[in-house]
């Protein structure tokens, strides 16, 4: 705006100096006009001319005059030209500052309005409203208590979930019980994600509980290397309690000690009982006690038995006056330990001593655990003395055990009861009272026969058949035959091993009568041939179950042999010779007994081929050596 009025200003200006430059432009040529004029009269009147010419002076003076005065003219209007530019420059600034000033206050002033009116409109709109906010606050309050509480509740749940899969197998590791019930699927998930949450913080800033936790995550999934290191670093944790610290020791000897790594475990062992030997904590006493047992047993597998001996001995001197459940468990426990030992290093009448002193002290007691080891000091005396030859001992130590606790429903203790009247009715067997020894047995397929315990079946599948023996030794055999038909329809598909080789031996036992009775039939050949197709069935089925028996398969080569099948035969009794177990010589005079028993006309040839197999047996077996 300053420009275009400066501008203005100038073309004003010089509008007004053109008239004067255009008079000035006329009076210089009226003066060369006059010049010319003067110069052609100056011959005839030089007076006249100089007259003309002083007046030509004065009037060139006034024009140049009138010239000064127009250039002073324009210089000044130049000058007002500045000073009206300045001005107006000036004026420019204080129009803009009072415009800008203006604008300033107008946006204050809408600035303000528009703050109240928005007031007027929030204040308006929020006692419409406010009723309605409320009541969503209320909501959404209500909602992130909720999800407090959800989210609380579900951290909870894991973390119950995960000390009750630690407190079940902690459990089973006190107890020694590797075959308890699991952790279920939900116990195990908490226990598994609370060991990985652990997994994501850094070592150093880990808890007694995070190394713990973790432990028994690796030693659920079976890596017990892992699980040991955590133990040892859970036991290390300043404050975190001395019960805590011995019952980390604990876990990691006893992990260890199932990785066969005795020493080591040992140590582990020795740790705790040098540090905690002295507190008088019932829960760590227990655990002071129960690592003595464990040395005990570590060394005894170490092929240790004094120090194992030595080790027993000092819990019980320490611990035997304590009255503690737990502890009296470890002390029972020792005791029966120390009685094996000193068996196996052949110390039997102070092995019995021991057995003995454990019974008179924890007969009456009902705990279970206790009860367990009472009965098992019964059954190892009864066994004791009857590798003494103290045959009426012994059967009186298993009778007071089927006394004590036939009737029990403990699984354990049920099989030390069946233990006992096998070895009882065995023991009977010895000194020739086999009606005894056939009661016993008896009793015990009558009352066990339903129990589902593999341990036990196998039990009363040897009572069956140490029975079906005795009944063969009375001269029985149809009783004999019909007990191990009860085996073998009782047992026939068990898949457990050492029930599988009690209905071979059976199968083998109710073949071999058939070879006998076809040979005493031989004259009728019809009875004959059906009692060796009998006996060919039961032979086969024998070696199905048991396949490295010479016996059996040389009672088969009997068997084919007597029906015709002579080359079957000989390649049966040729591995028979060389068989495993049940072979060799062994096999040969038993064949050769066999043979002389209802003796028939097959039986030349057949004596025949074992004579001419053995010697070649014989032969290959002197090459061989």
């Amino acid at each position: 705006m300053a420009s275009f009025l400066r501008l203005l200003v100038l073309s004003l200006l010089f509008s007004l100096a053109l008239p004067a430059a255009a008079n000035e432009k006329f009076g210089q040529v009226e003066l060369d006009a006059q010049k010319e004029l003067l110069q052609l009269k100056i011959d005839s009147s030089r007076e006249l001319t100089q007259k003309d010419v002083d007046s030509l002076k004065n009037r060139i003076e006034a024009l140049d005059e009138r010239l000064d005065d127009q250039n002073n003219r324009v210089g000044d209007i130049g000058q007002a030209v500045d000073r009206f530019a300045v001005i107006t420059g000036i004026a420019g600034l204080v129009v803009t500052l009072l415009l800008a000033l203006v604008g300033l206050i107008g946006y204050l002033s809408v600035t303000r309005q528009a703050k109240e009116e928005a007031k007027t409109a929030s204040r308006q709109w929020f006692d419409s409203n406010h009723e309605d906010l409320l009541a969503q606050i209320d909501e959404l309050k209500k909602k992130a208590v909720q999800g407090h509480q959800a989210i609380e509740h579900s951290v909870n749940e894991v973390v119950q979930k995960r000390d009750a899969a630690i407190t079940q197998m902690q459990e089973r590791m006190k107890t020694s019980v590797e075959d308890g019930a699991p952790i279920n699927r939900d116990e195990e998930a908490a226990l598994r994600q609370s060991a990985e949450d652990i997994r994501a913080k850094p070592e150093a800033s880990y808890s007694f509980d995070d190394w713990n936790t973790r432990a028994f995550d690796a030693y659920h999934a079976k890596q017990y290397e892992d699980a040991a290191l955590y133990w040892k670093h859970a036991s290390s944790i300043p404050n975190a309690g001395a019960a805590n610290s011995a019952q980390a020791l604990l876990n990691r000897a006893l992990t260890l000690h199932q990785l066969k790594r005795h020493a080591e475990a040992g140590t582990a062992y020795q740790q705790l009982i040098d540090t905690y030997s002295s507190d008088n904590t019932p829960a760590i006493r227990e655990q002071v006690a129960k690592a003595m047992v464990n040395t005990g047993v570590s060394l005894g597998e170490m092929q240790k038995p004094t120090e194992a001996i030595a080790t027993y001995k000092q819990l019980i001197a320490t611990y035997s006056s304590d009255t503690t459940p737990a502890i009296r468990t470890q002390v029972a426990g020792s005791m029966l330990n120390m009685g094996i030992a000193l068996g196996e290093i052949q110390q039997p009448d102070e092995a019995i001593a021991t057995y003995q002193q454990l019974i008179d002290s924890y007969s009456s007691d009902n705990i279970p655990l206790i009860r367990e080891q009472v009965a098992k000091a019964m059954l190892s005396m009864g066994i004791t003395h009857g590798q003494m030859q103290q045959l009426g001992e012994a059967i009186a130590s298993y009778q007071q055990l089927i006394d004590s606790y036939s009737s029990d429903n403990t699984p354990a203790i049920r099989e030390q009861a069946a233990k006992a009247m096998l070895n009882m009715g065995i023991t009977f067997g010895q000194v020739q009272k086999p009606n005894e020894a056939i009661a016993t047995y008896q009793q015990l397929i009558a009352t066990y026969s339903s129990d589902n315990t593999p341990a036990i079946r196998e039990l009363v599948a040897k009572a069956m058949l140490n029975m079906g023996i005795v009944l063969g030794q009375m001269q029985q055999p149809a009783e004999k035959i019909a007990i191990y038909r009860q085996l073998i329809t009782t047992y026939s598909s068990d898949t457990t091993p050492a029930i599988r080789e009690q209905v071979a031996i059976a199968l083998n036992s109710k073949g071999f009568a058939a070879l006998m009775k076809a040979k005493n039939a031989w004259q009728n050949r019809e009875q004959a041939l059906s009692l060796l197709s009998e006996a060919h069935n039961d032979l086969l089925a024998s070696l199905e179950r048991r396949t490295d028996c010479g016996m059996t398969r040389g009672n088969l080569a009997y068997v084919q042999w007597l029906l015709g099948e002579t080359l079957a035969a000989e390649n049966s009794f040729r591995s028979a010779l060389a068989a495993p177990q049940d072979s060799g010589e062994e096999l040969y005079h038993g064949t050769v007994a066999d043979i002389e028993q209802h003796t028939i006309a097959e039986d030349e040839g057949f004596r025949a081929m074992i004579e001419r197999l053995w010697a070649e047996h014989q032969a290959a077996k002197s090459s061989g050596d």
